[in-house]
C-alpha cells in the first residue's frame, strides 16, 4: 500500500474469537452461501474487467435526521451498520454494530455484535441475529430496535436519539453468558457528511457505499454488565452510519481501519485498496476532529504499510504504517507500530470442505486481524501544531494475497 487514496469506505465490526465463531455459526452460514452464489455467477461468463467508481459530489456538510434512520434500498444484497468504536478511560475497547442485512438468497436478520477488548487479553465476542420482524423504527420516539419492543421479558436491543441532540445504545445479548451495554453520549461533535454521502459503483451506477460521520468525536457514560457483574463506564466514542448493496468481498483486496482520542482531538483513518475488478484503486479518509467539530477531512492521503509479516494463511500483514498528508494550510505526518496482535478471524475454516474450495477459487480466503500498537502524529491545521500520542487498535482485512 502506498497510494494516494481519492474515495472512502466504511468498514465494520464482524470479527469473531474461536467461541464466538461457534455461536454464530448460522451468520457465516449466510455468508457462505452468499459467496457461492456469487461464484456460480461469476462462472456463467461474466468478465472481471475494471468498472469505475463515482465518489458523492459537493461539499462537506452536515448529517441529517434521514441520515439516521435505515435507508431502504431495491437491491436484493443489502448490508446497513450502526457502528459504534469505545475507548474508556480505564484502557477497554468496546467494538459495537447494531445491523441490518441481507445476502439475497433468503429473508434478511438484524441483530448486534459486541467485542471487548482488555489490553493484553484476548477479546470477549457476543453476538446475536435475530428475523427481520424484529426490526422496528419509531420516529417519534427516535428508537430503532431488533428485539421485541412490547416484551419487557425479552432481550432489550436498541439504539435511540438523533445526534447531536441526543444518542444512547441499549444493547442486550444473553447468550455465552450474557453482556448489556448501556451507554449515554454526551459532548457531541455535530455529524458531516461528504455530498450526500454515497458513492456508485459500476458504470450503471447499479450499486452503493454510503457513509455518515453521525457522531465524529463523544464522550460516553453507563453500564457494563457481563453475566451478574455491572461496571461503571466512562470513555470516548466514534460512530458512523453506513450501508452498502453488495458483499464486501466484491470490491475489497485489503482494508486498514485505524481509530484514537485524547483530551483534545480525535484522530480517524480508514484505507481500502478495491479488487481487480475496481482496478486495485486506493480509496479512504482521514479526518481530525476538535472538541467542537470536525477540523480537517481529507480523502487525500499517503498510507504506507512496512515490516510484513507472513501468517498461516499466507498474507503479509504489515507491523508498521506511515501515514501523510499535505495542502497549503495543513500537514500531517506519522506513525503506529504493532504491539501486539489480539483478534484473527477466517470465515472460510468454518465452511464446508466442498464449499471452501468453490468460494476460494473465485473470492479468495479473507482474514481479518485487529492489533494493539504505539502512535505518534505531527499535525499543522491553519496556524495550529500539535502532537498526538499514545496507545491504539487497528485492523486489517486482508482478502487478496
Amino acid at each position: 500500500m502506498g497510494a494516494k487514496t481519492s474515495l472512502w469506505y466504511s468498514g465494520t465490526e464482524n470479527s469473531m474469537n474461536e467461541r464466538g465463531l461457534r455461536r454464530n455459526y448460522v451468520r457465516l452460514r449466510h455468508w457462505s452461501l452468499a459467496l457461492v452464489f456469487w461464484a456460480i455467477w461469476m462462472q456463467t461468463g461474466t468478465t472481471m474487467a475494471e468498472e469505475p467508481i463515482f465518489p458523492p459530489s459537493g461539499a462537506l456538510q452536515p448529517v441529517t435526521a434521514d441520515d439516521f434512520w435505515h435507508h431502504e434500498r431495491p437491491q436484493k444484497t443489502y448490508g446497513e451498520y450502526w457502528y459504534y468504536e469505545i475507548h474508556t478511560d480505564s484502557g477497554y475497547r468496546f467494538f459495537v454494530n447494531f445491523l441490518k442485512t441481507n445476502i439475497g438468497l433468503r429473508e434478511g436478520r438484524c441483530g448486534a455484535n459486541i467485542s471487548i477488548v482488555k489490553p493484553g487479553s484476548p477479546p470477549r465476542v457476543f453476538a446475536r441475529e435475530k428475523p427481520l420482524k424484529r426490526f422496528h423504527e419509531f420516529k417519534d420516539k427516535e428508537q430503532i430496535w431488533c428485539s421485541n419492543p412490547d416484551n419487557p421479558e425479552a432481550e432489550q436491543t436498541y439504539i435511540e436519539g438523533i445526534p447531536p441532540k441526543r444518542h444512547a445504545i441499549h444493547l442486550e445479548i444473553r447468550k455465552s453468558g450474557g453482556v448489556k451495554l448501556d451507554l449515554e453520549f454526551g459532548r457531541m461533535v455535530p455529524g458531516v457528511k461528504e455530498g450526500n454521502g454515497t458513492y456508485y459503483f459500476n458504470k450503471d451506477k447499479s450499486d452503493e457505499l454510503a457513509v455518515f460521520f453521525t457522531i465524529p468525536r463523544a464522550r460516553v457514560k453507563g453500564t457494563l454488565t457481563l453475566g451478574k457483574h455491572s461496571f461503571n463506564v466512562t470513555g470516548w466514542a466514534y460512530h458512523e452510519h453506513s450501508y452498502q448493496t453488495m458483499l464486501p468481498t466484491m470490491f475489497i483486496a485489503r482494508r486498514v481501519g485505524f481509530h484514537t482520542h485524547t483530551n483534545d482531538y480525535s484522530f480517524n483513518v480508514m484505507q481500502l485498496v478495491g479488487n481487480k475488478k475496481y482496478g486495485r484503486a486506493p480509496a479512504g479518509w482521514m479526518m481530525v476532529v476538535d472538541k467542537d467539530k470536525v477540523r480537517y477531512i481529507t480523502r487525500d492521503f499517503v498510507l504506507n504499510g512496512f515490516d510484513s509479516q507472513k501468517e498461516k494463511g499466507g498474507y503479509g500483514i504489515d507491523s508498521r504504517f506511515t501515514i501523510q498528508a499535505n495542502d497549503t494550510q495543513n500537514a500531517i505526518a506519522g506513525e503506529w507500530k504493532l504491539t501486539n496482535y489480539m483478534q484473527r478471524f477466517v470465515m472460510l475454516d468454518q465452511m464446508e470442505r466442498v464449499m471452501r474450495s468453490v468460494v476460494k477459487s473465485i473470492a479468495g480466503n479473507p482474514i481479518f486481524f485487529r492489533g494493539e500498537n504505539t502512535y505518534s502524529f505531527k499535525i499543522k491545521l491553519g496556524d495550529e501544531t500539535f502532537e498526538m500520542k499514545g496507545d491504539a487498535t487497528h485492523e486489517v482485512l486482508a482478502a487478496d494475497k
